[in-house]
Order: structure tokens, then sequence, then C-alpha cells
């Protein structure tokens, strides 16, 4: 007898962790990749979610090559469980705006791959999206943020969405840069640059999202491969010019693009329909 539970203890630690999830079934599956998308702070998917999701992803691609259909029950049940959004301070703001909430990165590379391998459950990828412009008090096990955080938007949305329970962020100091609550809500809206539609980390501005996701190949393609050097970026099409100067850094050029962006637009236009001009 305890020579069998050694043996089982060396496979275990033999296996990998991935195996191991396998072998307790789908369900638990789907239960650790909710448990890894629902971090109430971040909005970037995390290793162990991004993990976990690609051996996931690789088996129900070769599931559904043998069995069909049916095989994709795990995913559909992942898709309705999956928290879609995520809640903060700035949620009224958004939806008072007539804009979506944020969307967890973590959904966006779940939502990534079914428009890739399996098309034919996309309808429950624009289902939980539909949350994020229409959230309800009823659906909040779908969103992400902090305790304090998710009852004051529900509240506020219980409550029909008054106009005086949507915060102004103004600052009363000479200095923004020492307003803790300006710096907040700084924060909070970078957290718009956290990844792009597929979950991948996102380093462009949000206009320029569209043109660095055009191709599913996009990564694949060597013809001009970014490598960094030095404190600059260069390209390896062998054109000789870096992307940021050396009179430039990679944040300044940041900002900048971020300044012509939208968000920026429409932030500016909150900004100079809620503060008092002087």
């Amino acid at each position: 007898m305890s020579v069998g539970v050694e043996m089982n203890r060396s496979d275990l630690r033999s296996d990998g962790v991935m195996n191991q999830l396998v072998k307790r079934g789908n369900k638990h599956t789907v239960k650790i990749l909710v448990e890894h998308a629902s971090d109430p702070t971040g909005m970037a998917a995390s290793e162990e979610f991004l993990e976990v999701w690609q051996e996931f992803e690789s088996e129900l691609i070769a599931a559904q090559a043998t069995s069909g259909s049916a095989a994709l029950q795990p995913l559909r049940m992942l898709l309705g469980q999956l928290p879609v959004g995520h809640i903060d301070k700035a949620s009224a703001i958004r939806v008072d705006g007539d804009l979506p909430l944020l969307e967890l990165c973590a959904f966006s590379v779940v939502a990534a791959s079914v428009e890739k391998n399996f098309p034919e459950e996309a309808g429950l990828v624009n289902d939980a999206r539909a949350l994020l412009s229409s959230p309800t008090p009823e659906q909040s096990s779908r969103f992400t943020g902090l305790e304090a955080d998710l009852d004051e938007f529900f509240d506020w949305i219980d409550a029909g969405k008054p106009a005086d329970g949507v915060r102004k962020y103004e600052t009363s100091l000479d200095s923004p840069d020492r307003d803790e609550d300006y710096r907040d809500w700084l924060v909070m809206m970078a957290k718009e640059h956290e990844c792009d539609s597929r979950g991948r980390p996102s380093f462009v501005p949000l206009d320029d999202a569209e043109l660095d996701e055009d191709d599913d190949d996009d990564d694949d393609d060597e013809d001009e491969i970014m490598v960094e050097s030095g404190s600059n970026w260069v390209s390896s099409s062998g054109d000789g010019e870096s992307v940021f100067s050396s009179e430039k850094t990679e944040v300044d050029h940041c900002v900048d693009e971020w300044l012509l962006s939208d968000v920026a637009e429409r932030l500016m236009e909150f900004l100079q329909r809620e503060l008092p001009s002087d």
C-alpha cells in the first residue's frame, strides 16, 4: 500500500501542473481560470491565467477536431462565468458618458481565441460583452474590482444613475501632482492602455490599436521586428531609423500620442464640462 502511495506521489511530482488540472476535469479547470481572472486590483491577464488557458485552449482545439461542437461545452461554461469587466471609481463616469466599462484582459484573451478557433461560440462572447454597456447588479459577479468600488457602483445603478452620484475629479491644489486623488484618477485612466483588444500587453496609443492588430499573424511577421538597442528602439528592417530618437524617450512619445487620442479628447470634453472655468 505504501509503495502505491509513494508511486502516486512520484507521479504527481513528475507530472506538470497543467496535466494535473486536466486530470481533475474541465469543470475544475474552468473554476481555476475564473479565479485567476478575478484579481480585484488588476486588469492584465496574469501569468497563471495564461498558463492554464493555453493548455485548456489546446485541449479544446484537439477535442473539437475529434468530437465536434460537443467538445466545446467546457468553453461555453467558461464564457458564462468568466469575469468580463472591471469596476473602479471612474466606472460611473464611463457609464454616464455612454462609454462601455473596461474589458478585462483575460476575457479579451479568451474572446480572441473564440474568434480565431471557435467562431460558432461568438454569440456567447457578444452576450458577455453586452454587460459592459448595460451592467446590472444581478450580473455583478461578472465584474472585478475592490469591494467598496463594486458596492458604490451597483448602488448607483440601483438608484437610477443619479447625476450627483458621478464623481467629480477636481483638484484644489496649485500643483496637481501633489493631489493624491488626482494621481489616483490618472492611474485609473491608464488602465485603458493595459492591453489591446486581444488581451496582449499594449504599448501603443488606443488610436493605433487597430493598426497593431490588423493581421492575426503579425507576431510571425519578421519583416519589421523591433529590437532593443541601448536606450533606443531600432528596426531590424535595415532602414537604420530609430522609432524613438535619442532626444525623446519612449514615455514622452506615448504621452504625445495619447494626447491626440479619442480618450484624451473625451477626457478634455468632460473636464471642460464639469470643471468651473475662471
